[in-house]
C-alpha cells in the first residue's frame, strides 16, 4: 500500500479556487493573453465562471480569451453535436437568438464517435487503392 506523507482535504470550490488562485500569483507575469489563437478549456470543470468570481480571476491569469469577458465576441464553441445533418444543424441555428451570429467553431473532432462500419479487409483494401 502506498503511503500518503500529507493528509487528505475536503475543500468548498471557493477554498479550492482561493487556493488555485494563489498558487498561479506565485508565478511570474510574462506576456499578454493571446489575442489571435483562441485558448478553450481553461476552466471546463463545472459552472464555476458564473457561480464564483474566484474562478473569472484564475481563469483570466491562466490565459483564458474566449469564456470571460468575451461578450459580443465571436468566441462560442459547440463541441457536443451527435447530429451532423445539416437540417438538425440548420434547426439549431434558428432555436438560438441571433442564429450562429456568436458562434465561432463546431467541432466534429474529438468529442463525437464515428460509427462502426461493417468492413472486410479485402474491402478496406479496396477502398484504400481507389483513395490513391
Amino acid at each position: 500500500m502506498l503511503k500518503r506523507y500529507w493528509l487528505p482535504q475536503i475543500r468548498t470550490q471557493k477554498e479550492v479556487l482561493d487556493w488555485l488562485n494563489s498558487e498561479v500569483a506565485k508565478f511570474p507575469k510574462v506576456g499578454e493573453t493571446p489575442k489571435r489563437m483562441l485558448v478553450y478549456g481553461i476552466m471546463g470543470f463545472g459552472s464555476s465562471q458564473t457561480a464564483f468570481p474566484e474562478a473569472k480571476q484564475l481563469a483570466l491569469a491562466l490565459g483564458d480569451n474566449t469564456t470571460v469577458n468575451a461578450t459580443g465576441k465571436k468566441r462560442e464553441l459547440v463541441a457536443h453535436w451527435g447530429d451532423r445533418r445539416p437540417e438538425w444543424i440548420k434547426k439549431q441555428e434558428t432555436t438560438r437568438k441571433g442564429g450562429f451570429d456568436d458562434l465561432y467553431i463546431v467541432s466534429y473532432g474529438d468529442e463525437i464517435h464515428l460509427p462502426a462500419i461493417a468492413l472486410t479487409d479485402d474491402e478496406f483494401a479496396k477502398w484504400l487503392k481507389r483513395k490513391v
